[in-house]
């Protein structure tokens, strides 16, 4: 199977996970305690069928840490500093994408970054992910020396799946 066949395959998959927001909660349960002593996270505002981040961010948010979410241009991502959920806009190639505003000042460096969780259509047990095809997240991910963490439904954790020389491992990948 190459990327595009598990693509499709995954996507699929993850139509059919029933009672989504219940296992979301389990697996955001499970991170809590790997960041909750970190200063600056990343995390990505869920789309579609994903994990649901949402309550994490707002549960950092009100514990005063430095939360970032991405923003796309042209073929790369930057993360900025949020302040609330309702800062975000929507991404004027693809609509429901949610971002935040891309105020320079609040451009995270990638060197602040103590940990980044990362979105993604499956994960395999030797830590790599199936992203969406557009290479952002894996650009970006090179830059990084902080603690890598992808989170997924159980359905979506696999033994393994297709990657290429320049895909980047996570660190730990995170299952309800």
């Amino acid at each position: 199977m190459d990327k595009i066949e598990a693509r499709r395959h995954f996507k699929q998959l993850r139509r059919a996970v029933v009672d989504k927001q219940s296992k979301s909660f389990l697996i955001l349960e499970k991170v809590f305690p790997l960041i909750e002593d970190k200063e600056t996270i990343c995390l990505y505002y869920p789309l579609n069928d994903e994990v649901d981040t949402k309550p994490l961010i707002e549960k950092l948010l009100t514990m005063g840490k430095k939360v970032g979410l991405p923003a796309t241009k042209d073929d790369s991502i930057e993360f900025y500093l949020i302040s609330s959920l309702r800062s975000l806009k929507s991404n004027e190639k693809h609509r429901f994408l949610k971002e935040p505003m891309e105020d320079e000042t609040q451009k995270i460096p990638p060197n602040d970054i103590d940990v980044i969780i990362c979105p993604g259509i499956a994960f395999d047990k030797t830590l790599h992910r199936l992203g969406y095809g557009g290479g952002y997240y894996d650009k970006y991910l090179k830059s990084l020396n902080c603690l890598k963490i992808g989170i997924c439904f159980k359905e979506l954790y696999a033994d393994e799946i297709p990657y290429e020389a320049h895909d980047v491992l996570m660190d730990v990948v995170i299952v309800d």
